[in-house]
Protein backbone atom coordinates (compact mmCIF):
# COMPACT_ATOMS: atom_id res chain seq x y z
CA UNK A 1 0.00 0.00 0.00
CA UNK A 2 1.53 3.28 -1.11
CA UNK A 3 0.95 6.89 0.04
CA UNK A 4 -1.99 7.36 -2.32
CA UNK A 5 -3.89 4.60 -0.53
CA UNK A 6 -3.69 6.36 2.84
CA UNK A 7 -4.55 9.76 1.38
CA UNK A 8 -8.04 8.52 0.60
CA UNK A 9 -8.67 7.18 4.11
CA UNK A 10 -11.12 9.86 5.19
CA UNK A 11 -14.37 9.71 7.10
CA UNK A 12 -15.86 12.13 4.60
CA UNK A 13 -16.15 9.31 2.07
CA UNK A 14 -19.13 8.03 4.03
CA UNK A 15 -21.80 10.44 5.34
CA UNK A 16 -22.89 7.85 7.92
CA UNK A 17 -19.40 7.36 9.30
CA UNK A 18 -18.75 11.09 9.29
CA UNK A 19 -21.47 11.52 11.92
CA UNK A 20 -19.83 9.15 14.39
CA UNK A 21 -18.53 10.76 17.61
CA UNK A 22 -14.80 11.11 18.10
CA UNK A 23 -14.71 8.20 20.53
CA UNK A 24 -15.64 5.85 17.67
CA UNK A 25 -13.49 5.20 14.64
CA UNK A 26 -14.03 5.34 10.91
CA UNK A 27 -12.76 2.55 8.72
CA UNK A 28 -12.80 1.70 5.07
CA UNK A 29 -13.12 -1.70 3.49
CA UNK A 30 -9.44 -2.41 4.12
CA UNK A 31 -10.06 -2.37 7.88
CA UNK A 32 -7.79 0.61 8.61
CA UNK A 33 -8.91 2.62 11.65
CA UNK A 34 -8.28 6.30 10.93
CA UNK A 35 -9.55 7.87 14.14
CA UNK A 36 -7.85 7.18 17.47
CA UNK A 37 -9.85 5.01 19.84
CA UNK A 38 -8.98 4.53 23.48
CA UNK A 39 -8.73 0.74 23.24
CA UNK A 40 -6.32 0.88 20.31
CA UNK A 41 -4.50 4.22 20.26
CA UNK A 42 -4.54 4.86 23.99
CA UNK A 43 -4.99 8.24 25.63
CA UNK A 44 -2.42 10.38 23.85
CA UNK A 45 -2.05 9.65 20.15
CA UNK A 46 -3.60 12.53 18.16
CA UNK A 47 -6.20 12.68 15.44
CA UNK A 48 -4.43 11.90 12.17
CA UNK A 49 -2.88 8.69 13.45
CA UNK A 50 -4.22 5.34 12.23
CA UNK A 51 -3.78 1.60 12.55
CA UNK A 52 -5.13 -1.90 12.35
CA UNK A 53 -5.91 -4.80 14.70
CA UNK A 54 -5.76 -8.54 14.27
CA UNK A 55 -7.98 -11.38 15.52
CA UNK A 56 -5.31 -12.88 17.76
CA UNK A 57 -4.82 -9.62 19.64
CA UNK A 58 -2.10 -8.11 17.50
CA UNK A 59 -2.22 -4.44 16.59
CA UNK A 60 -0.25 -1.69 14.89
CA UNK A 61 -0.75 2.04 15.36
CA UNK A 62 1.10 4.70 13.33
CA UNK A 63 1.37 8.46 13.75
CA UNK A 64 2.80 10.48 10.82
CA UNK A 65 3.22 13.67 12.89
CA UNK A 66 5.65 12.08 15.34
CA UNK A 67 6.98 9.49 12.87
CA UNK A 68 6.29 6.79 15.43
CA UNK A 69 4.51 3.45 15.51
CA UNK A 70 3.51 0.84 18.07
CA UNK A 71 3.37 -2.85 17.18
CA UNK A 72 1.90 -5.31 19.68
CA UNK A 73 2.35 -9.04 19.09
CA UNK A 74 0.08 -11.20 21.23
CA UNK A 75 -1.86 -14.45 20.91
CA UNK A 76 -5.16 -14.78 22.79
CA UNK A 77 -6.35 -17.76 20.75
CA UNK A 78 -6.42 -20.53 23.36
CA UNK A 79 -8.80 -23.46 23.94
CA UNK A 80 -9.65 -22.22 27.44
CA UNK A 81 -10.02 -18.56 26.37
CA UNK A 82 -8.39 -16.39 29.00
CA UNK A 83 -9.12 -12.75 29.80
CA UNK A 84 -9.43 -10.26 26.97
CA UNK A 85 -6.28 -8.31 26.20
CA UNK A 86 -8.07 -5.61 24.22
CA UNK A 87 -7.29 -2.88 26.77
CA UNK A 88 -3.60 -3.82 26.68
CA UNK A 89 -3.30 -2.27 23.22
CA UNK A 90 -4.36 1.13 24.47
CA UNK A 91 -2.19 1.00 27.58
CA UNK A 92 0.91 0.12 25.58
CA UNK A 93 0.18 2.91 23.09
CA UNK A 94 -0.28 5.42 25.92
CA UNK A 95 3.10 4.49 27.41
CA UNK A 96 4.77 4.80 24.01
CA UNK A 97 3.22 8.21 23.27
CA UNK A 98 3.99 9.54 26.76
CA UNK A 99 7.64 8.53 26.41
CA UNK A 100 7.98 10.95 23.50
CA UNK A 101 6.59 13.89 25.48
CA UNK A 102 3.74 16.17 24.52
CA UNK A 103 5.63 19.08 22.96
CA UNK A 104 6.04 17.59 19.51
CA UNK A 105 5.79 20.44 16.95
CA UNK A 106 2.59 20.40 14.94
CA UNK A 107 0.83 17.80 17.08
CA UNK A 108 -2.61 18.74 18.42
CA UNK A 109 -3.72 16.10 20.88
CA UNK A 110 -7.32 15.40 21.79
CA UNK A 111 -8.09 17.11 25.11
CA UNK A 112 -8.26 15.06 28.28
CA UNK A 113 -11.78 16.18 29.06
CA UNK A 114 -13.07 16.05 25.50
CA UNK A 115 -13.97 12.38 25.58
CA UNK A 116 -15.74 12.57 28.94
CA UNK A 117 -15.74 9.23 30.75
CA UNK A 118 -13.59 7.72 28.00
CA UNK A 119 -10.48 9.22 29.60
CA UNK A 120 -8.88 6.95 32.17
CA UNK A 121 -5.75 8.92 33.13
CA UNK A 122 -5.20 12.37 34.59
CA UNK A 123 -3.51 15.17 32.61
CA UNK A 124 0.24 14.80 32.90
CA UNK A 125 1.31 17.86 30.93
CA UNK A 126 2.34 21.21 32.45
CA UNK A 127 0.74 24.34 31.04
CA UNK A 128 2.54 27.65 30.74
CA UNK A 129 0.69 30.83 29.89
CA UNK A 130 2.31 33.44 27.68
CA UNK A 131 3.35 35.26 30.85
CA UNK A 132 5.09 32.13 32.16
CA UNK A 133 6.88 31.69 28.83
CA UNK A 134 7.99 35.33 28.80
CA UNK A 135 9.25 34.97 32.38
CA UNK A 136 11.37 32.01 31.33
CA UNK A 137 12.90 34.27 28.68
CA UNK A 138 13.65 36.91 31.29
CA UNK A 139 11.31 39.28 29.42
CA UNK A 140 14.11 39.67 26.90
CA UNK A 141 11.91 41.10 24.08
CA UNK A 142 10.90 43.96 26.40
CA UNK A 143 14.35 44.96 27.63
CA UNK A 144 15.31 48.52 26.75
CA UNK A 145 11.70 49.44 25.97
CA UNK A 146 9.25 51.70 27.74
CA UNK A 147 6.41 49.27 28.26
CA UNK A 148 2.70 49.91 28.62
CA UNK A 149 0.80 46.95 30.09
CA UNK A 150 -2.92 46.27 29.55
CA UNK A 151 -3.99 43.98 32.37
CA UNK A 152 -6.14 43.35 35.42
CA UNK A 153 -6.33 40.91 38.35
CA UNK A 154 -6.14 37.90 36.01
CA UNK A 155 -2.56 38.64 34.95
CA UNK A 156 -0.93 36.07 37.25
CA UNK A 157 1.98 33.70 36.69
CA UNK A 158 2.38 30.10 37.90
CA UNK A 159 3.35 31.28 41.38
CA UNK A 160 0.40 33.64 41.63
CA UNK A 161 2.58 36.73 41.17
CA UNK A 162 1.16 39.70 39.29
CA UNK A 163 2.62 40.35 35.85
CA UNK A 164 3.29 43.93 36.99
CA UNK A 165 5.52 42.79 39.83
CA UNK A 166 7.20 40.08 37.74
CA UNK A 167 8.14 42.57 35.03
CA UNK A 168 9.51 45.12 37.47
CA UNK A 169 11.50 42.42 39.29
CA UNK A 170 13.04 41.39 35.95
CA UNK A 171 14.14 44.95 35.22
CA UNK A 172 11.49 45.79 32.63
CA UNK A 173 10.92 49.54 32.31
CA UNK A 174 7.19 49.42 32.96
CA UNK A 175 5.96 53.00 32.64
CA UNK A 176 2.18 52.81 32.19
CA UNK A 177 -0.74 50.55 33.04
CA UNK A 178 -4.10 50.26 31.28
CA UNK A 179 -7.18 48.73 32.86
CA UNK A 180 -10.24 47.16 31.17
CA UNK A 181 -13.81 46.97 32.41
CA UNK A 182 -13.98 46.57 36.24
CA UNK A 183 -10.60 48.21 36.71
CA UNK A 184 -7.05 47.05 37.38
CA UNK A 185 -8.10 44.95 40.38
CA UNK A 186 -11.39 43.70 38.91
CA UNK A 187 -13.37 45.13 41.81
CA UNK A 188 -15.13 48.07 40.13
CA UNK A 189 -18.62 46.82 39.32
CA UNK A 190 -19.88 50.08 37.79
CA UNK A 191 -20.22 51.58 34.33
CA UNK A 192 -17.37 54.10 34.55
CA UNK A 193 -13.96 53.45 36.06
CA UNK A 194 -11.74 56.49 36.49
CA UNK A 195 -8.01 56.74 35.88
CA UNK A 196 -6.01 55.85 38.97
CA UNK A 197 -2.67 54.61 40.28
CA UNK A 198 -1.59 51.08 41.12
CA UNK A 199 -1.58 50.80 44.89
CA UNK A 200 1.52 48.63 45.10
CA UNK A 201 3.80 50.40 42.61
CA UNK A 202 2.34 53.87 42.15
CA UNK A 203 2.30 53.44 38.39
CA UNK A 204 -0.36 55.45 36.53
CA UNK A 205 -3.39 53.48 35.39
CA UNK A 206 -5.33 54.69 32.37
CA UNK A 207 -8.88 53.38 32.33
CA UNK A 208 -10.17 51.99 29.04
CA UNK A 209 -13.71 51.88 30.39
CA UNK A 210 -14.59 55.46 31.33
CA UNK A 211 -17.58 57.44 30.04
CA UNK A 212 -17.56 55.75 26.65
CA UNK A 213 -13.77 56.03 26.28
CA UNK A 214 -12.75 52.52 25.27
CA UNK A 215 -9.80 53.35 23.05
CA UNK A 216 -6.31 54.62 23.72
CA UNK A 217 -5.47 58.23 22.98
CA UNK A 218 -2.05 59.58 21.93
CA UNK A 219 -1.67 61.11 25.39
CA UNK A 220 -1.94 57.67 27.00
CA UNK A 221 0.97 56.24 24.99
CA UNK A 222 3.26 59.26 25.26
CA UNK A 223 5.73 57.37 27.46
CA UNK A 224 5.32 53.98 25.76
CA UNK A 225 7.49 52.26 23.13
CA UNK A 226 5.81 48.84 23.33
CA UNK A 227 2.37 47.66 24.36
CA UNK A 228 1.76 44.34 26.17
CA UNK A 229 -1.65 42.72 26.67
CA UNK A 230 -2.14 40.08 29.39
CA UNK A 231 -5.74 39.38 30.42
CA UNK A 232 -7.53 36.05 30.83
CA UNK A 233 -10.59 35.87 28.59
CA UNK A 234 -13.79 33.91 29.28
CA UNK A 235 -14.21 32.45 25.79
CA UNK A 236 -17.49 34.23 25.01
CA UNK A 237 -17.99 37.12 22.61
CA UNK A 238 -19.83 39.46 24.95
CA UNK A 239 -16.98 39.55 27.44
CA UNK A 240 -15.50 43.00 26.75
CA UNK A 241 -11.84 42.04 27.18
CA UNK A 242 -11.68 40.90 23.56
CA UNK A 243 -12.83 44.33 22.37
CA UNK A 244 -10.38 46.06 24.71
CA UNK A 245 -7.65 43.98 23.06
CA UNK A 246 -8.86 44.66 19.51
CA UNK A 247 -9.16 48.41 20.11
CA UNK A 248 -5.65 48.47 21.59
CA UNK A 249 -4.31 46.44 18.66
CA UNK A 250 -5.82 48.98 16.27
CA UNK A 251 -4.25 51.85 18.21
CA UNK A 252 -0.87 50.11 18.22
CA UNK A 253 -1.01 49.72 14.45
CA UNK A 254 -1.79 53.39 13.94
CA UNK A 255 0.93 54.51 16.36
CA UNK A 256 3.49 52.00 14.99
CA UNK A 257 3.99 50.46 18.42
CA UNK A 258 4.94 46.77 18.76
CA UNK A 259 2.07 44.86 20.37
CA UNK A 260 2.73 41.76 22.47
CA UNK A 261 0.00 39.39 23.62
CA UNK A 262 0.88 37.04 26.47
CA UNK A 263 -1.62 34.42 25.40
CA UNK A 264 -3.73 32.31 27.75
CA UNK A 265 -5.91 29.21 27.22
CA UNK A 266 -9.54 29.51 26.25
CA UNK A 267 -11.13 28.28 29.51
CA UNK A 268 -14.14 26.68 27.80
CA UNK A 269 -12.03 24.78 25.23
CA UNK A 270 -10.87 25.68 21.77
CA UNK A 271 -12.82 22.98 19.94
CA UNK A 272 -16.41 24.12 20.38
CA UNK A 273 -17.90 26.97 18.33
CA UNK A 274 -21.52 27.84 19.12
CA UNK A 275 -24.03 30.60 18.57
CA UNK A 276 -24.73 33.02 15.72
CA UNK A 277 -22.22 35.35 14.13
CA UNK A 278 -22.44 38.98 15.16
CA UNK A 279 -23.95 41.20 12.47
CA UNK A 280 -21.83 44.23 11.59
CA UNK A 281 -24.76 46.58 12.17
CA UNK A 282 -24.92 45.43 15.82
CA UNK A 283 -21.26 45.89 16.72
CA UNK A 284 -20.55 47.59 20.05
CA UNK A 285 -18.17 47.35 22.97
CA UNK A 286 -19.82 44.05 24.00
CA UNK A 287 -19.28 42.64 20.52
CA UNK A 288 -16.94 44.29 18.04
CA UNK A 289 -15.99 41.45 15.71
CA UNK A 290 -17.94 39.05 13.49
CA UNK A 291 -17.57 35.85 15.51
CA UNK A 292 -19.92 33.41 17.26
CA UNK A 293 -20.93 33.81 20.89
CA UNK A 294 -18.67 30.91 21.84
CA UNK A 295 -15.74 31.47 19.53
CA UNK A 296 -13.23 28.78 20.51
CA UNK A 297 -10.24 31.14 20.17
CA UNK A 298 -7.55 32.45 22.44
CA UNK A 299 -7.14 36.22 22.41
CA UNK A 300 -3.83 35.77 20.64
CA UNK A 301 -5.52 33.83 17.86
CA UNK A 302 -8.27 36.44 17.61
CA UNK A 303 -5.68 39.20 17.38
CA UNK A 304 -3.82 37.46 14.55
CA UNK A 305 -7.06 36.92 12.64
CA UNK A 306 -8.27 40.50 13.11
CA UNK A 307 -4.88 41.98 12.23
CA UNK A 308 -4.90 40.11 8.93
CA UNK A 309 -8.59 40.41 8.01
CA UNK A 310 -8.95 44.07 8.95
CA UNK A 311 -5.49 44.97 7.67
CA UNK A 312 -4.63 46.79 10.89
CA UNK A 313 -0.91 46.70 10.08
CA UNK A 314 0.06 46.12 13.70
CA UNK A 315 3.48 44.75 14.61
CA UNK A 316 1.90 41.83 16.46
CA UNK A 317 3.80 39.31 18.58
CA UNK A 318 1.83 36.49 20.22
CA UNK A 319 3.66 34.68 23.01
CA UNK A 320 1.78 31.38 22.89
CA UNK A 321 0.81 29.28 25.87
CA UNK A 322 2.67 25.97 26.07
CA UNK A 323 1.04 22.64 26.86
CA UNK A 324 -2.57 23.71 26.43
CA UNK A 325 -4.60 21.28 24.32
CA UNK A 326 -7.67 22.64 22.58
CA UNK A 327 -10.04 20.13 24.15
CA UNK A 328 -9.08 21.02 27.71
CA UNK A 329 -11.32 22.78 30.20
CA UNK A 330 -9.08 25.04 32.25
CA UNK A 331 -10.93 24.63 35.54
CA UNK A 332 -10.31 20.93 35.86
CA UNK A 333 -6.78 20.73 34.51
CA UNK A 334 -4.45 23.35 36.01
CA UNK A 335 -4.99 25.11 39.33
CA UNK A 336 -2.39 27.79 38.59
CA UNK A 337 -4.24 28.87 35.46
CA UNK A 338 -7.58 28.62 37.23
CA UNK A 339 -6.54 31.24 39.75
CA UNK A 340 -6.64 33.82 36.97
CA UNK A 341 -10.13 32.87 35.80
CA UNK A 342 -11.77 32.18 39.14
CA UNK A 343 -13.06 35.71 39.63
CA UNK A 344 -14.87 36.04 36.31
CA UNK A 345 -14.48 33.23 33.77
CA UNK A 346 -15.55 30.38 36.02
CA UNK A 347 -19.00 31.79 36.93
CA UNK A 348 -19.48 32.58 33.22
CA UNK A 349 -18.55 29.05 32.22
CA UNK A 350 -20.80 27.45 34.84
CA UNK A 351 -23.69 29.60 33.63
CA UNK A 352 -23.04 28.64 30.00
CA UNK A 353 -22.86 24.94 30.80
CA UNK A 354 -26.02 25.13 32.89
CA UNK A 355 -27.93 26.90 30.13
CA UNK A 356 -26.75 24.32 27.60
CA UNK A 357 -27.95 21.47 29.81
CA UNK A 358 -31.31 23.17 30.42
CA UNK A 359 -31.81 23.57 26.67
CA UNK A 360 -31.12 19.88 26.09
CA UNK A 361 -33.32 18.78 28.97
CA UNK A 362 -30.55 17.02 30.96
Amino acid sequence: MGPAFFLRLRCGNSPRLNRLPISRFCADSAGISIRPTRLIAGELYPIGSYGHTGFTGTSIWMDPSTKSYVILLTNVVHPQRGKSLASLRGRVATIAAASMGLDTPGVSLVGYNELGSGRTIEPNHPVLTGLDVMEQQGFAPLKGKRVGLITNQTGLDRQGKRNIDAMLAAGVNLTTLFSPEHGIAGTEDRPDVEDSKDGATGLPVWSLHYKGRYRMTPEMTRNVDTLVFDIQDAGSRFYTYSCTMLYALDAAGKAHLPFYILDRPNPITGVHVEGPLLESSLESFVGCYAMPIRHGLTLGELAAMANAERKLGADLHVIKAKGWQRGDWVRFDWSHVDRSVAQHAQPEREYAVRRRRDARGF
